[in-house]
């Protein structure tokens, strides 16, 4: 059994371990896309080997984060896994640890996960990475029918063909005028129009992923297989947002905002465009929408205005840093400022 950095065709056997694992063939393109197209640089890859198999596996690609004003380099953990027929062994602390060994030498003194509850429980054990909190999910149910029904097919027909929906599904285009001056306009290509919004928003919160224009058509256009809906919102011809949809097979499909920032001095335009959003998604047939927003935003404040309710993503932010006198920044969760984007779940 060998503990290694990750060789050239080692993507198959990984891949064979996902399936293994999680139950999800992953497309080889859309590994390239997630682990090596990255705008932000190249990923560290521990996998444990044995008699030629990929056993286990952990990952961690590069992100820029905006802590406190200024952008640094940063790793964001993925796709822990150890083979369930070897589990036991200390597989899993083994990668972890070479994992966290590694980082510091290629510049990663910030590394951020969001972990499941096995995951999470191991980690913070084991001292690998700080358990900072539960991520907070605000959904509102706009097809009360379709939702009890989707999960009723859930729960008692796992071979129906609603699990086999597509991840391609393309949302119909924006309409363009809100009203009160309000537009959206449906984005091609990121250019140079979220610069300044950007940067005057993200110091809303002390901790943030860098969204320049490389990262978001990376993140959002350029993906191998899922089809989003991203759109610039201006009030009198002035930028003072943007927001990204998509969707999330469960398997039943429902609508998601991956993606959303506006000025600090326009409420009213974030309050506007989530109206618009409930009711497209409504009209475009999904049951439900949901995001992922801490507690302190305006994005959660204006979600909950309008209906909006609260529960638990499942989902849990794990931090490391050797960055000494940032640790009481990055170590609290209310600094974090996240979306479903920043994570590879959606």
């Amino acid at each position: 059994m060998e503990i290694r950095h990750y060789r050239q065709g080692d993507e198959h056997g990984i891949i064979d371990l996902m399936l293994k694992v999680f139950g999800v063939r992953m497309a080889p393109d859309l590994w390239k896309w997630k682990f090596f197209d990255s705008p932000f640089g190249s990923p560290v890859i521990v996998v444990c080997e044995m008699h030629g198999r990929i056993i286990g596996h952990s990952a961690a690609v590069p992100r820029r984060l905006f802590v406190n004003g200024n952008s640094v380099p940063a790793f964001l953990g993925v796709d822990s896994m150890v083979d369930p027929d070897h589990r036991g062994a200390g597989i899993f602390i083994d990668i972890q640890n070479e994992l966290s060994r590694t980082l510091p030498e290629t510049a990663g003194k910030f590394i951020f996960s969001f972990a499941n509850a096995a995951s999470r429980n191991i980690l913070a054990k084991r001292g690998i990475r700080k358990y900072l909190g539960e991520l907070r999910s605000l959904t509102r149910v706009i097809k009360p029918g379709r939702f009890v029904i989707n999960r009723i097919r859930n729960k008692f027909m796992k071979g129906s063909p609603i699990a086999n929906l597509g991840s391609d599904y393309k949302l119909p285009p924006f309409e363009t005028t809100l009203g009160k001056g309000l537009t959206l306009e449906n984005v091609s290509r990121f250019s140079g129009e979220l610069e300044n919004l950007w940067h005057s928003t993200c110091s809303l919160q002390n901790i943030s992923v860098d969204r320049n224009d490389d990262y978001l058509n990376w993140r959002y256009i350029d993906h191998p297989k899922k089809a989003y809906t991203p759109a610039i919102v201006k009030r009198e011809g002035e930028t003072v947002g943007f927001i990204v949809l998509g969707t999330l097979e469960l398997p039943f499909r429902k609508g998601v905002i991956m993606d959303c920032h506006f000025r600090e001095d326009d409420r009213g335009a974030l309050v506007k465009t989530c109206e618009y959003v409930t009711r497209y998604f409504k009209h475009t047939g999904l049951e439900s929408v949901s995001t992922w927003t801490s507690g302190s935003t305006a994005m959660a404040s204006a979600l909950k205005s309008l209906g909006f309710l609260g529960r638990s993503a499942e989902v849990y932010l794990m931090v490391r840093t050797t960055e000494r006198e940032l640790e009481p920044v990055f170590n609290n969760m209310d600094n974090w400022d996240y979306s479903y984007g920043d994570s590879d779940i959606a």
